[in-house]
Formats: structure tokens, C-alpha cells, sequence
């Protein structure tokens, strides 16, 4: 029988049925075990005597028997045990028997607990209360029978005499007693005394009834009472814990009010030192605008000065007066406490140059002819040091000049060369030089120079009149563009919807971008133009990296300048991922250029790389006796170099080859003969 129609029966409210489902699951398991062993017949028999008629109607009503008896009436105890009987022999009877003697004794397990011991220790009690073979019947289904139950059920079911149920059975009336007594009692008052009887047994009938439910009610109330019980503990528990958090968060408000006091606090003095500093600031610019505007009215009094004199003497003679005064000036200074020993020597030497050229403006007034005068204002002195001329507006002016002669650059260090390595870009790249400066080049830049992804180059700097420093590109080691970050495509310039000009792919149509606008404003593509362009790897657009004009050539001019191009090159790369390594554990010597060129390359296959530049070969000849190839690039080395390592790779059998000068060369040897190498590996392991 389903545990929820089980609830229901025994009254048990829906939102309690899941939960009693779970606490009948043993009962069940009990049942199922009682259904496969013998019936035992005479203790059902003595059970049925012992119900009560209410317990027998509901009985009755949970095995769903054709009974119709009324409460008006005695109940009909043949027919009811004989139906029992019926469904006893029934396939599923024997459990839904066992079901309804369950939903009988229930009553005695609710108040027995859940050990079987205490259980046994009421045994008398129960009894008393409820009857013997409730008791039996109860013990037998009670789903932690151990061995003493055993013993004790035996010794229930020898119990030949047992005492009467709850109530004790009504004598059987003596019919021939009953039919004498008839017949001295009047009809009427008879018929009245049957009626007020009946009227009592069906008030007692209803009265049972009421009592049972009421009795299941008040089971239910305590459940919900206990339960009730427990969620109150339980809110008390996070009431506490509530109470707790929110203590805790008073603290740290606490906490962080006081913080943001005397952040407050920090805040305020940090906004008077800033007004402090913006007071400071604001005098230093008027003393600026103050400085900036004398030094105007100085130029301008020059400026008329040298209007005004005409005359070399006379300006000789003021000349003079002015470096007199300034001397006077620096020896009043060179009076004064200095910061440091070599600010007194700069401004003795300073004095010391005033004064020649005073000398040699006095020189210059006492003698006759002015072209001699004029040569020896010029050069004073063969031998003095050259100095720089001192301003007498600020200490800033004596500053810039001592550190004239150590911030200019001389010729040897402007036309020294620096190496680097190059990036390609989508358009254009720049190349990273050796001491961390970075420079970009434009596409037409990398096309005249022919440079690819990570070449080698190296770059001397110059600068031009206008005072832009350009960089002179020389190329050393040619790069790979297979690992650049882009997709290199041959194709033509489509004109397309609402204006807009869009690069295509001749071999895939499908490889359709739309042109940069910077490229589309400085070339001024036409549609059918054929081209080479250059997309980011997720990139959406297109840069222009060649454009072929239709008017300016023929379809045959541009035809040979595209079949000029590398194809491997300039195909659109989809896979930009490094090869797995495939010569791990071996040892690769390459001779010529620098390491940092080939390290890239080596470490994709997992070899380990020797390495020297040509210098001293000899640093490297016992790890080329262990390794397991020879590369060289001998545009980069010394033919003494180049021989010396061949020699010993031809002695030790080492594989060696020739690298023609870039890095995608080397990467396709180590990848052809990479057989070769590993099996110079293998027998060297051997």
C-alpha cells in the first residue's frame, strides 16, 4: 500500500506525509519480511476478538471489504473475520493484512520510543492498556526486534488464558429469560426502553469516535509542538548569531569612522601644503615672468646698444667696464660659502677667463692697429682651456655651462652602430634596439630594406639639420614572416556598398576586408587596382602594403611584379602555432652571428643550443664532439673558425650544415634533417 494512502489513513496531515513516509520505511521493510514467513492464524483470530467495534470498522475501511455495517446495529463479526480469511489468501493479502494490524497497534509505538528495550520494559503497561495481543501483534512488527523479542513473543503466543481487551465483552442474555421477561412488560414501555438503548450506543459509538480523533489530533499537536520547539531553539541560535555579526560590525564601524577621521585629518593637512605649494608655485612663476621680462629688456637695451655704438673702442671700452663688473660680481660670490669644492674651482676659472679677456680689451685699446687687437680678443691665449661664458642673470646659467662639455655628444659615440630586431605589424613594424630604444618603420621602409618578422639588423643613428635623429638599417640575419602576427594576402581593391573600398583575396573570395581609412586618404585606391595587403591576425581590416595602379603599368607588368613576390610568403597564414619539439635532448652548435638570433628558433624544437661567434672557436670544440650537428653562418665568421669546426664535425660524423643568412632557413634544416640529427643522437646514446 502506498506510505502517502497509509498517512492519510491514520490521519497524518499532507505536509506531513513525506516525512512519515520516512519514518515508515523499517515498518515496511518489517512487513515485507512478516509476509514471507507463515501466517500464524490463531493469533490474528485472538487479535480480532480483542478490537474494539470502532477498531474493527476501520479495519474494515483500510482493507476496502464489501462490509456494510451500521452503528446502529451489532457489528457482524462472522462475516467480518470470514471476509479477513478471503483476503488472507489473496497474492498481495498476507501484506495489506499486515498493513491494517500495523495501522491498529500503532498507537503503541508512539508512546514506547525507538529502542525495542523500552518497548519490552512497558510490556505490562501496555498490556493493561491496550491488550495482549496488541502488545504481540505490535512487538511482532516492530522493526528492531531482537532475540529477547523472539523469547518474549513465544512466551505470548504459549499464554493460553489472556486477560480481557480494554473493555470487557457484554454476557451473552439469556433468550428464554428475555422472552419470559417480554412478556410481563408492556409493549410500549419495551419499544421505549429499545429506543433509549439504541440512542445510547450510538451516542457512545460517536463519543468512541470523537475520542480516537481527538486522541490523533492531540499526537499531531504535540509533533507540531516539538517541532515548533526545535525551530525556536534553532531562530534563538541565529538570533545569538545575528546578534554576534552585528556587534562585530558595530566595531568595525567603529573602526572606520576613526579612519576616516584621521583620514579627514591627513586630508586636510595634504590641502594645506597643497595651497602651500600653489602659493609657492605662483611666486615662483611671477618671479619667472619678472626674470623673463628683464631678460626682454636686456635684449632690447643690446639691441639699441649695438644701434647706438658704431665705434669698436667705444664698445671695447664698455665691453670692458660690463666684464669688470661681472668679476667683481663671481668674487663676491667666491666669498660666499659654496655647496662644494668644484663650484669654487668653475667660478675661479671663470674669474681667471674674465679677466683675460679684460686684459685683452685693454690690450686692444693701448695699441695702433685693430686687426692685431682683433685676433687676440678672439684667441687670448693659445694654451688656455676652452671655457663656456658665463650668464650673470642666475646660478642656472654657471650649471648649464659646467655641464656643457659633459651632455655633447662627440662623433665617435653618434656614428656608433647598435643591434636589434625587428617586428612586423600589420602595417609597417619597429625594430627594438639592443640598449631598449624603439623605433617604428613605415611599409614602403620594410620593403626597400626587405625585412621579415624577427630579423636581425643593426642601425647606426644620425641627425638631420631639422634636428630629427634618423636611424641607417643594415640587414644581418633575416627573419620568418610564417611567425609574424599577421596574414599576408595577394589581391585587388573592390569597390563596394555605400563607398566603401574593400581589399579581396584572388585565391579566396571569401577573405574580404574593408581598407583602412588612413590607407584609403594617402594612396587613394581605385576599384580593380591589384594589390598586397597585410590583416591582423582577429583583425577586420585591411592595410595596404603594395598598390598597382592600372594607368601607371600594363596587366603584364603587374602580373611579372606579383609572380616576383615570395608565394610561400605572402599566403595567408591560419596556423601561427609553434611545432611540438622533435629534438629533445639533443645538442645544436651554431657557429657566426650572435646567440640571441637562433635561440627563438633552437628552443621551438627542444634541442639545446651552443653557441659562438667566430672569435674563439676553441671555447666550443668539446661540446661540438658531444653534439649532435654543426650549423654555420659564414657570412657572420672567420674562415679559421669555419674549417676548424667542419674538421672535427667530419671526424666525429656530426651532420653539419650552412645557413643561408635567415631564420626560416635554419628552421627548415633543423625540420628536413631532423632524422639525421636524431639518429646521431641515438648512437651517441648507444
Amino acid at each position: 500500500m502506498n506510505t502517502k494512502k497509509l498517512a492519510r489513513l491514520i490521519g497524518v496531515p499532507p505536509q506531513e506525509a513525506d516525512e512519515w513516509a520516512g519514518q515508515s520505511q523499517p515498518f515496511r521493510q518489517r512487513i515485507l519480511e512478516e509476509a514471507a514467513q507463515p501466517f500464524n492464524t490463531e493469533a490474528f483470530h485472538s487479535l480480532v476478538q480483542e478490537l474494539s467495534p470502532v477498531e474493527k470498522r476501520n479495519m474494515a475501511r483500510q482493507l476496502e471489504l464489501p462490509l456494510t455495517a451500521s452503528p446502529r446495529r451489532a457489528f457482524p463479526d462472522a462475516v467480518f473475520y470470514k471476509l479477513l480469511l478471503s483476503k488472507l489468501r489473496q497474492t498481495s493479502g498476507k501484506q495489506k493484512l499486515l498493513t491494517a494490524i500495523l495501522l491498529t497497534v500503532m498507537d503503541l509505538y508512539e508512546e514506547a520510543g525507538d529502542s525495542v528495550e523500552e518497548f519490552l520494559e512497558a510490556q505490562e503497561e501496555k498490556i493493561t492498556q491496550y491488550g495482549h495481543w496488541h502488545y504481540y501483534w505490535a512487538l511482532r512488527l516492530h522493526p528492531d526486534r531482537t532475540e529477547e523479542a523472539e523469547e518474549r513473543l513465544q512466551q505470548l503466543a504459549a499464554v493460553k488464558e489472556v486477560q480481557a481487551g480494554r473493555t470487557e465483552p457484554a454476557p451473552q442474555p439469556d433468550t428464554a429469560n428475555d422472552e419470559a421477561c417480554r412478556s410481563f412488560i408492556d409493549p410500549g414501555k419495551h419499544a421505549a426502553v429499545e429506543r433509549r438503548l439504541k440512542r445510547e450506543s450510538d451516542l457512545r459509538l460517536k463519543a468512541e469516535q470523537e475520542s480516537d480523533h481527538l486522541r490523533k489530533q492531540l499526537r499531531v499537536k504535540e509533533r507540531w509542538v516539538e517541532r515548533l520547539s526545535e525551530e525556536k531553539l534553532k531562530l534563538s541560535a541565529e538570533a545569538s548569531a545575528s546578534q554576534e555579526e552585528a556587534s562585530r560590525l558595530q566595531a568595525l564601524l567603529a573602526e572606520q569612522r576613526l579612519r576616516n577621521e584621521v583620514l579627514g585629518s591627513e586630508k586636510m593637512e595634504l590641502l594645506s601644503r597643497l595651497r602651500a605649494l600653489e602659493s609657492s608655485l605662483a611666486e615662483y612663476q611671477e618671479s619667472a615672468a619678472a626674470a623673463e621680462r628683464e631678460l626682454k629688456q636686456a635684449k632690447h637695451r643690446l639691441l639699441e646698444f649695438k644701434q647706438r655704438s658704431a665705434d669698436p673702442r667705444e664698445l671695447a671700452e664698455r665691453l670692458a667696464a660690463g666684464l669688470t663688473q661681472e668679476a667683481e660680481q663671481w668674487c663676491r660670490k667666491l666669498g660666499q660659502p659654496l655647496p662644494d669644492r668644484s663650484s669654487g674651482a668653475a667660478i675661479r676659472r671663470h674669474i681667471r677667463s674674465l679677466f683675460d679677456m679684460i686684459d685683452s680689451l685693454e690690450r686692444y685699446l693701448h695699441e695702433e692697429g685693430p686687426m692685431s687687437s682683433q685676433s687676440a680678443v678672439m684667441n687670448p691665449k693659445k694654451d688656455a682651456v676652452p671655457t663656456a661664458v658665463y650668464s650673470p642673470a642666475s646660478e642656472e646659467g654657471k650649471e648649464e655651462a659646467l655641464s656643457l662639455e659633459e651632455s655633447a655628444p662627440s662623433r665617435e659615440e653618434t656614428a656608433a652602430w647598435f643591434g636589434g630586431t625587428f617586428y612586423r605589424r600589420d602595417h609597417g613594424g619597429y625594430i627594438v634596439l639592443e640598449h631598449g630604444e624603439v623605433f617604428n618603420i613605415t611599409e614602403s621602409m620594410v620593403h626597400h630594406y626587405r625585412l621579415e618578422h624577427e630579423a636581425e639588423v643593426r642601425c647606426r643613428p644620425y641627425e638631420q639639420e631639422s634636428g630629427v635623429i634618423h636611424y641607417e638599417i643594415e640587414l644581418l640575419l633575416q627573419g620568418d614572416d610564417t611567425y609574424a602576427p599577421i596574414n599576408q594576402f595577394s589581391g585587388y581593391v573592390e569597390l563596394g556598398e555605400h563607398f566603401t573600398f574593400y581589399c579581396v583575396d584572388m585565391n579566396n573570395p571569401e577573405n574580404r576586408y574593408p581598407i583602412h581609412y588612413r590607407d584609403v586618404e594617402v594612396q587613394g585606391p581605385s576599384d580593380g587596382d591589384p594589390c598586397l595587403f597585410n590583416v591582423a591576425v582577429d583583425g577586420h581590416y585591411a592595410r595596404l602594403s603594395k598598390l598597382y595602379r592600372k594607368s601607371s603599368q600594363g596587366d603584364e607588368g603587374i602580373k611579372k611584379k606579383l609572380d616576383r613576390q615570395k608565394q610561400a610568403s605572402w599566403t595567408a597564414k591560419t596556423d601561427k602555432s609553434k611545432p611540438e619539439p622533435f629534438l629533445t635532448g639533443c645538442k645544436i652548435v651554431i657557429i657566426g652571428g650572435q646567440a640571441k638570433w637562433f635561440e627563438s628558433v633552437v628552443s621551438e624544437t627542444g634541442a639545446e643550443l651552443v653557441h659562438d661567434n667566430g672569435d674563439s672557436p676553441e671555447r666550443i670544440h668539446a661540446d661540438l664532439r658531444r653534439a649532435q650537428a654543426l650549423f654555420m653562418l659564414i657570412t657572420a665568421t672567420s674562415h679559421r673558425a669555419t674549417w676548424s669546426c667542419v674538421e672535427i664535425a667530419k671526424q666525429c660524423r656530426i651532420p653539419h650544415y650552412i645557413i643561408q643568412g635567415s631564420k626560416s632557413n635554419l628552421r627548415t634544416l633543423l625540420w628536413e634533417n631532423k632524422e639525421a640529427i636524431q639518429r646521431t643522437a641515438t648512437a651517441a646514446h648507444s
